[in-house]
Order: C-alpha cells, then sequence, then structure tokens
C-alpha cells in the first residue's frame, strides 16, 4: 500500500499498551476513515526491555507494516503543553524566546528540550501577538520513547503530547468544538496519574497532570495494605485537585468553565470514582465516544481506546 494509507495509534502507560489501527480515507468527511483492529496488551511496563517486547507482540498482532504510519505520545513531568500569546518571528528565534518564556514553568531545563509551537490564529496587526500553543518535551524522554519504538521495529512518525491528545480526543468527539465561549472540562483517568485539560472554542487551553493512583485504589490489587479511611482521603483529595483546577482556572483566564459535564477518558474511568466526582464536585460527567470513524463491531467503543483512536485519527490527517 502507498505510505500513509494506514495509521497505528498507540498509547504506553504502566499496565498496559493499547494500539487502533485505521485505515485513512481521501478525505476527512465522517466516514472516510475506517477502523480495521484494535488490540490491548496487559502487563507490567515500566522498564525498558518490558516495553520493547510489549510493543513487538503488538507489531506482530496488528501487522504493523514498514510503510504504516505510526502515532504515540509522550506524558507526565517531563512534558509540557501550553496557550500563550507571543509575536511571530521566525522559527529558530521563535523557538529560542519560547524556551526563554517557558523555563519558570517547567520541571526540567528547556536547553536539554524539543520545543514545538503552533499559531491558532493570524495577529490582529502585523506585529501584534496572537495565541499559539506551545510543547516541551525532555530530550531523555523523547529520545528514550523513539528508541524503545525503533527496537520493537515500529519507529514512530509522530510523537505528541498527551495532554493535546486528550484535547484532540473530546474535540473529535464534537463535545467542545460547539462554538460555545465557555470552555469544556476533560478528564483522562489513567493507572498512575491523571490529566485535566480546560479547552474551549472560544478559551484558552490549559492543562494540568494530577499525580493519583487510581491503580493503587481500584486495580487488581486494591486496597492493599490501605485502611479505608485512606482510600477515602486518596479520592477526596483526587476530587479537591479537579475542583481546584477549574477555580484556578476561572480566575485566572477569566473564563467560564461549562455547566455541562465533565468530558472523562481512560482506562479507569469507574462508575465509583465517577459517581464521587460528581458528588464532591456538583458536575456530571460523561465519558467520551468518538464518532466520524467507521468502526467494524461495538466492542471498539470501549473509552478504553479513546486516546490510541485519536493518535491514530491524528496520522491520517
Amino acid at each position: 500500500m502507498p505510505k500513509g494509507t494506514i495509521s497505528v495509534g498507540i498509547e504506553i502507560d504502566s499496565q498496559s499498551i493499547r494500539a487502533a489501527k485505521i485505515a485513512c480515507g481521501k478525505s476527512t468527511a465522517p466516514g472516510a476513515m475506517r477502523m480495521l483492529l484494535v488490540e490491548e496488551i496487559t502487563g507490567t511496563f515500566t522498564k525498558d526491555e518490558e516495553i520493547i517486547e510489549g510493543l513487538g507482540n503488538l507489531r506482530q498482532k496488528l501487522s504493523i507494516g514498514s510503510t504504516d504510519t505510526v502515532v504515540t505520545c509522550v506524558g507526565g513531568k517531563q512534558a509540557y503543553a501550553a496557550q500563550l500569546n507571543f509575536r511571530k518571528m521566525p522559527d529558530d528565534e521563535m523557538k529560542t524566546a519560547l524556551k526563554f518564556e517557558i523555563r519558570k514553568n517547567l520541571s526540567f531545563d528547556t536547553a536539554g528540550a524539543t520545543v514545538e509551537y503552533q499559531f491558532l490564529a493570524e495577529p490582529p496587526q502585523k506585529n501584534d501577538p496572537a495565541p499559539v500553543i506551545v510543547t516541551a518535551v525532555a530530550n531523555v524522554l523523547l529520545q528514550r520513547t523513539l528508541r524503545l519504538f525503533e527496537k520493537a521495529g515500529i519507529p514512530p512518525t509522530i510523537v505528541d503530547v498527551f495532554p493535546l491528545v486528550v484535547a484532540n480526543a473530546n474535540w473529535s468527539a464534537t463535545t467542545a468544538g460547539n462554538g460555545a465561549a465557555e470552555a469544556v472540562t476533560v478528564l483522562h483517568i489513567g493507572p498512575d496519574y491523571s490529566t485535566l485539560v480546560i479547552d474551549g472554542a472560544a478559551a484558552p487551553f490549559y492543562n494540568r497532570t494530577i499525580y493519583f493512583s487510581a491503580a493503587e485504589l481500584f486495580g487488581a490489587t486494591a486496597g492493599e495494605g490501605l485502611a479505608a479511611r485512606e482510600i477515602e482521603r486518596r479520592i477526596t483529595g483526587f476530587t479537591e485537585e479537579i475542583n481546584r483546577s477549574i477555580t484556578f482556572y476561572e480566575g485566572t483566564y477569566k473564563a467560564k468553565t461549562a455547566a455541562g459535564p465533565i468530558m472523562v477518558t481512560g482506562t479507569f474511568c469507574l462508575p465509583e470514582l465517577l459517581a464521587k466526582i460528581t458528588q464532591d464536585i456538583g458536575l456530571a460527567t460523561s465519558i467520551i465516544t468518538i464518532p466520524g470513524i467507521e468502526r467494524p463491531n461495538a466492542a471498539q467503543h470501549s473509552e478504553r481506546f479513546n486516546i490510541a483512536i485519536t493518535l491514530g485519527m491524528r496520522g491520517c490527517a
């Protein structure tokens, strides 16, 4: 097949590797993309050799070929994404200026980071600032990711930054893209940490990583060695951080968040946890469902694959 006709989105966390293989259409119209396969490999994926083996198994299961577009993402403390207002400059000057601007917000040194950017709109006047999304990834994390995929025989074409993937999953579901001024709150709940994103058609992009280990409380060894009071304390701390983030966003950006549901995705979108979020914050939750892509069976609608599907769709763009 010609290069680019097949896209494979791959998401990795400490407990599983998920992938979606998509046949790209000749247009971006609904139904132009077709889901071929989804696959999830479970286990422990914290060491390099475990990830390489898991990716190798995935390559065989999905028959990932050398001409397929492979898209993955990186997140956590060594990845950063934010929206700024900035004046357009030549590319080299722009990246240097952005590194200087964001350095105080990073937990890693900008000298050892890869910075990229994308303007969201044209400036009102030639030298006026305009909204721009800037991302930064520590080179040590980026190089490790590239090395692991290359050793597994599936070098990635695109490496995205996780908060943007979470935002894109929601935009793909057309919940944030309704033209409303109010920003939508999106929450990805993973095994080791959660990613909160607030974004809207006429509101600034914001994200935050919340270090809440859902796997310790709801995973295979849930609650081992933890008293009921400690479990309750951790969950309450989690919902307080979500509420604090929404309050911070509204106060800092002077932008109102939607009174509608918090859009959720991830492997730990469990009813009891979502009910607690609603109880403590006062907002309903709704699990993201990505339409506009033909699927061979209903099982592939699972929210577990939303990130992998979003990555796969990115490779078709």
